[in-house]
């Protein structure tokens, strides 16, 4: 992906979700599922104002790189934190969420 780096820190909670792509595989001529990460980007380079939904898919890897492995490891630390809501990328210190300075009123509004 060429973005800029607000397009990729941007994100909410549930602008990513879990979706099974399907590939063909061509030696077989089988459709099979994969597991990829469909992501909802409100704002983009060309798509400034948020007019539109530009949506990104990404699939696994065979391994503990993979960004579907990694999603679903910080989704269970955000679930754990029962955050459901806001920025999906947030600051952790001392092993909490948290933001930079004052902490804000509402938790949920945590910035990312």
């Amino acid at each position: 992906m060429a973005g800029r780096a607000t397009e990729l820190t941007s994100p909410h909670v549930t602008d990513v979700r879990e979706v099974a792509a399907e590939l063909l595989d061509e030696e077989s001529d089988e459709m099979y599922a994969w597991p990829a990460l469909e992501i909802t980007l409100r704002l983009s380079k060309t798509n400034r104002h948020g007019r539109t939904r530009d949506v990104v898919r990404i699939l696994a890897q065979n391994d503990d790189t993979s960004p579907v492995t990694l999603h679903r490891m910080w989704a269970a630390r955000l679930a754990a934190a029962e955050i459901t809501a806001g920025p999906l990328l947030r600051r952790v210190k001392n092993g909490t969420f948290t933001t930079v300075g004052r902490p804000p009123a509402n938790p949920t509004r945590a910035e990312g």
